[in-house]
């Protein structure tokens, strides 16, 4: 069913450079004039449909106003929802929203000069948290320009932003700029985008859209207006109701024509004009995802003619591409061949003919408050709010689907912990040994990102062990062989696996009775080799430690690391600990020799074996970098707790690293 949008006042307290409502507000001159009775009976007709507030920036109206009709959406729907730029809450508003239960939908497209379209909105960082906090918060609408995406290092100061709101378990939209010259981004550079962001959302199991109605849509399920058959005559996705209670379209497709009244009946003009119109001449015909995008929102056209498909094309196809390779995989079934189906009947009374399924991604049709692109009310959801990365959705049901090829493999070990811990050098001394299968890369990294490809996919690491010759190729791309034949246990390492909370189960699920070997130092001395591997690698730190220690919230993994008992204690849940051999760095240093004999010992191998790699030092960092004595104290009273809890656990005094 469609969104009812409530939009009393299409006016805006912001000027934001690429908004479209800008030029329909030097059309239509709006004032700040409504009834909010003629409102109210509009709205009781549609009460068994989603209803949310926005404007324009409806929080521009008077508080008492707008309260009246957060809590006229109360009575109705029992909760209440609005969506904002945000700018003026305030104190009392958070109050309001708590009276009526009120989810709130931001847009803003990031902090600082990621938000550069957008002025005056500095502040609205701070107040997504305190929302978040407060347990307000909808989801976030993020517009992709030239401002937050048009180079490489705003684009991961972006990806850096979507990680800190994943730590407050917000998600939302990422929608690109359009219709607006000089700042939208080129197609090839949103396609690049695009394609980035969904691997990086994929890899990090963020819970983004327009990736998830991507993925709704090539399963035939409920996906945003973006991907539904609207034209400028009827848009299905969502109804407006203006200050006078007068019915309106999604206004984005008045750009054009000027027609803002619902059409009595919706004629699927434009569908019809797509379906028939070959792909070279702007039209849809023969392409494979019809089905599952309908050509695009007919106001990013081709042309400027709303009968051509969306000129976002290539990036929406690619996109739809990569998923069905993902989902392929995967074994889930698609549904992008099917015909679609007949419409059904009109709604009762107002000529408003649903589209083709129920349409539980509500509230996307108008582009309120300055925003580019659709209104952005995922708060109308009956589950909507903060979720948690885990929950149902379609990333988590690719990342939990439950693979069927692949039985019948097995590997008898598994390096989880931890980085730069001298990991390369125990895989290469693994590797060496005659009796060892160590799979073809270091790094496999199946059980934390990899997981959505499959157990077939994991196999392929390991095609070298029915061969005669064991090659083994590291992270640096060096390699070495085995000659030995015979039967050989088969492992890998991935030293980052104990820092994800699936890895546990997923290891479990596959492999009840691997045996796993962790390698841990003084966390203090891991954070300072990490800043000068990443110094060594040629990335961009902050010259002073403490400084980069702060500087983003993505480098708050350098902290993470060295939460050993923490991350370990997750995978005690699931193995007996005489199948976890927890080692020690330093002891690699006193003694090699005997260290790599403790690991051969507990794989049950020749522990006599001698690896060449013994007494070599690899992946070593310059050490002129220091740390200095206060960052020191902070990190040993930080880690304090949770290494007095690791002694208990190995039996083992860690004096060393306090």
């Amino acid at each position: 069913m469609p969104t009812i949008i409530i939009k009393p006042y299409l006016g805006c307290n912001l000027h934001c450079k690429y908004c479209f409502e800008e030029k329909l507000r030097k059309k239509l001159k709006p004032k700040m004039k409504y009834n909010l009775e003629a409102i109210f009976k509009r709205m009781e007709e549609f009460k068994n449909m989603p209803i949310a507030l926005q404007g324009g920036e409806v929080m521009c109206l008077p508080k008492k106003d707008v309260e009246a009709l957060l809590a006229k959406i109360y009575e109705l729907k029992g909760r209440s929802d609005i969506h904002t730029n945000a700018t003026l809450i305030d104190d009392e508003w958070i109050e309001i929203f708590k009276k009526y239960k009120t989810k709130v939908g931001v847009s803003w497209d990031g902090p600082g000069e990621l938000s550069a379209y957008r002025p005056g909105t500095s502040k609205v960082g701070s107040i997504i948290e305190r929302l978040a906090k407060e347990g307000l918060i909808g989801s976030i609408l993020i517009v992709l320009s030239k401002a937050n995406a048009g180079t490489k290092k705003r684009l991961n100061k972006l990806k850096d932003y979507l990680l800190h709101l994943h730590e407050f378990k917000i998600t939302g939209r990422l929608l690109p700029c359009t219709n607006a010259p000089g700042r939208e981004l080129s197609i090839d550079k949103l396609k690049e985008t695009y394609l980035d962001l969904a691997d990086f959302c994929l890899h990090h199991n963020l819970k983004w859209s327009p990736f998830e109605d991507i993925i709704n849509a090539l399963q035939g399920k409920d996906r945003v207006c973006v991907f539904m058959p609207c034209d400028p005559f009827s848009t299905p996705a969502v109804l407006g109701i203006l200050g006078d209670g007068s019915m309106v379209n999604c206004m984005r497709t008045d750009q054009f024509q000027g027609i803002l009244l619902r059409h009595p009946t919706q004629h699927k003009t434009r569908d019809e004009i797509l379906e028939n119109v070959p792909q070279e001449y702007g039209g849809c015909k023969g392409c494979k995802y019809w089905s599952a995008c309908y050509g695009g929102c007919s106001f990013d056209v081709i042309d400027n003619d709303w009968r051509n498909r969306t000129y976002l094309c290539p990036s929406w196809k690619a996109l739809f591409e990569f998923y069905e390779k993902t989902l392929s995989y995967c074994e889930i079934p698609l549904a992008i061949c099917q015909k679609p189906e007949k419409p059904v009947e009109p709604v009762p009374g107002h000529g408003d003919s649903p589209h083709r399924d129920s349409h539980g991604d509500a509230g996307h049709g108008d582009a309120p408050h300055g925003d580019s692109h659709q209104d952005h009310s995922d708060a109308v959801y009956e589950d909507t709010g903060p979720r948690d990365s885990h929950e149902d959705g379609p990333l988590s049901m690719i990342m939990n689907k439950e693979f069927s090829k692949g039985r019948g493999f097995k590997v008898d070990f598994i390096g989880i912990a931890s980085l730069r811990c001298g990991t390369t050098w125990i895989s290469r001394c693994l590797a060496e040994h005659p009796e060892v299968c160590f799979s073809s890369i270091k790094e496999i990294n199946f059980f934390g990102t990899n997981y959505v490809k499959g157990l077939e996919y994991y196999k392929s690491f390991f095609k070298n062990c029915d061969g005669k010759i064991n090659f083994y190729k590291d992270c640096e791309g060096k390699l070495s062989f085995n000659k030995d034949y015979g039967k050989k246990i088969k492992g890998e390492f991935t030293p980052g696996y104990y820092l994800y909370n699936e890895a546990p189960q997923r290891i479990k699920k596959h492999f009840p009775d691997v045996k796993m070997i962790a390698c841990l130092r003084n966390p203090i001395e891991q954070v300072l080799s990490h800043y000068r591997y990443k110094i060594k690698t040629g990335q961009k730190v902050h010259p002073n430690l403490i400084k980069e220690l702060s500087q983003t919230p993505r480098n708050r993994i350098y902290f993470v690391y060295g939460f050993y008992y923490q991350h370990l204690s997750r995978f005690l849940k699931y193995f007996d600990p005489e199948n976890i051999l927890i080692l020690i760095y330093e002891d690699a240093l006193n003694d090699p020799a005997q260290f790599i004999k403790s690991i051969y010992q507990f794989l049950k191998i020749d522990e006599n074996f001698i690896p060449s790699m013994l007494h070599k030092k690899i992946n070593t960092t310059p050490k002129k970098e220091r740390m200095d004595k206060a960052t020191r104290k902070m990190l040993r009273e930080m880690y304090n707790n949770d290494i007095e809890k690791l002694e208990k656990l190995i039996g083992r005094d860690l004096s060393l690293w306090k």
